[in-house]
């Protein structure tokens, strides 16, 4: 780029237009008020076979609300933490009798605000990630005392990850997917 010269002036840019800075600056913490919920259950009282079954599962809901601060000093928003989700839940059914086991489980959050998502520009007010549902799987057969063979597969359902723009109309600023992964792997223990 050209200081000054044709370049600049041609994307509309000159010498003596504004430019505004953003950085982070350490402040007194918000409170966070929260519970968590969470839920055991072999189903060792069942006879045989069923006996090697079980769920495990929890719900966690946290509130916190932050001033964030402009540069200036003055409170530019409150708003949740960021990436914090207010609420998530996680479930996990399974089975292990000791040489194989086998499990599935599903993990869900809800929306977050992501890091420097306030006030990010262009008249938006907010940065955010959608909320989201992952499932997951795997299993694992110890072959004997030394080794064992896994297998996994992670995002199952090919949740995507979704940040849009402006809380009130939610226009999209990003998407990516991972895909599903899969792996296969042996482990050796000694």
């Amino acid at each position: 780029m050209l200081v000054g010269g044709a370049e600049a002036s041609q994307n509309g840019f000159g010498l003596s237009m504004p430019a505004n800075f953003t950085f982070k600056i350490n402040q007194k913490g918000a409170p966070l008020y929260g519970t968590e919920i969470n839920w055991q259950q072999p189903f060792d009282f069942l006879p045989d076979f069923w006996a090697n079954f079980g769920v495990l599962g929890n719900a966690t809901f946290v509130q916190a609300r932050q001033n964030y601060v402009a540069a200036n000093g003055t409170i530019q928003a409150v708003a949740d933490l960021e990436n914090m989700s207010r609420t998530s839940y996680n479930g996990t059914f399974y089975y292990d009798d000791g040489v194989f086991q086998a499990r599935i489980s599903a993990a869900f959050r809800s929306k977050f605000l992501n890091a420097g998502g306030v006030n990010p520009g262009n008249n938006n007010d907010l940065l955010l990630t959608k909320g989201s549902l992952n499932y997951d799987a795997s299993a694992s057969y110890k072959v004997n005392e030394n080794f064992t063979i896994t297998a996994q597969g992670i995002n199952l359902s090919n949740e995507p990850v979704i940040s849009y723009l402006d809380s009130v109309g939610q226009r999209l600023n990003h998407g990516s997917w991972t895909g599903r992964e899969f792996y296969l792997g042996l482990r050796y223990s000694y």
